[in-house]
C-alpha cells in the first residue's frame, strides 16, 4: 500500500515539474523536459505524463513540435509566481485599476485572478474591479499572460480624485509613502 502511495506522489511530482517547465519555456517538448530533467525520468513516462495534462486540458500542443501551458495547467501548478509590489519613494497620486470580465468558461482562471489580485493588496472596489495605489504593471502582464485572459483583463491609470480618499486612507497604513504626499 505504501508503494503505491509512493507511486502516486511521484505521478503527482512529475506532472507538477512538467507543468513548471512548460510554463517556464513555452513551446518546450518532450525531448527538452526530459533534458530540464536531468534524465532522472524515462522519457516514456514523461510522455505518457504529457499525453494525460494533454488529454486533462492542463497542456496543449504536441509532444514533438512543443507544448504550451493553459489557464488550467495554470490552476493545477498552483501559485503564480512573481515579485511583490515594491513601494516608490514618492507616490505618483496614480490609481492601478483593474477591471475584468472572465467568462464562466474560465471560472478556475477567474477565481485565481480575484485570489492573486488580494495577495498583491489590491483592494475591491466591486464585484469585478480592484484598485491599488503603486506601480503593477509588471505583475499585471504575468497575470495576464499566465492565465491566456489578455482580452478579458484591463488595468486603467487614474489620477487621484476625492472618490479615492477613503481607498487611500486603507491603504496608508500597508503604505506609509501615500502619507507624504498630500
Amino acid at each position: 500500500m505504501s508503494t503505491k502511495r509512493h507511486g502516486n506522489k511521484i505521478v503527482s511530482d512529475l506532472s507538477r515539474l512538467i507543468l513548471f517547465a512548460v510554463k517556464r519555456s513555452s513551446g518546450i517538448t518532450v525531448n527538452g523536459i526530459v533534458t530540464v530533467l536531468d534524465n532522472k525520468f524515462d522519457e516514456r513516462f514523461i510522455r505518457k505524463r504529457a499525453y494525460y495534462l494533454r488529454y486533462n486540458k492542463s497542456l496543449t500542443g504536441s509532444a514533438s513540435h512543443g507544448l504550451s501551458i493553459t489557464p488550467k495547467g495554470v490552476t493545477a501548478l498552483g501559485r503564480l509566481e512573481f515579485d511583490t509590489i515594491d513601494p516608490p519613494k514618492q507616490w505618483d497620486k496614480k490609481w492601478r485599476v483593474v477591471i475584468y470580465d472572465i467568462p464562466e468558461s474560465m471560472r478556475p482562471a477567474r477565481n485565481k485572478v480575484r485570489q492573486l489580485l488580494k495577495d498583491l493588496g489590491f483592494r475591491q472596489l466591486q464585484i469585478s474591479a480592484w484598485a491599488h495605489p503603486l506601480p503593477c504593471l509588471k505583475q499585471f502582464h504575468a497575470i495576464r499572460k499566465a492565465y491566456g485572459i489578455e482580452k478579458h483583463l484591463l488595468l486603467l491609470e487614474v489620477g487621484h480624485t476625492k472618490e479615492f480618499n477613503a481607498l487611500k486612507n486603507i491603504f496608508t497604513k500597508q503604505y506609509p509613502v501615500l502619507k507624504k504626499s498630500r
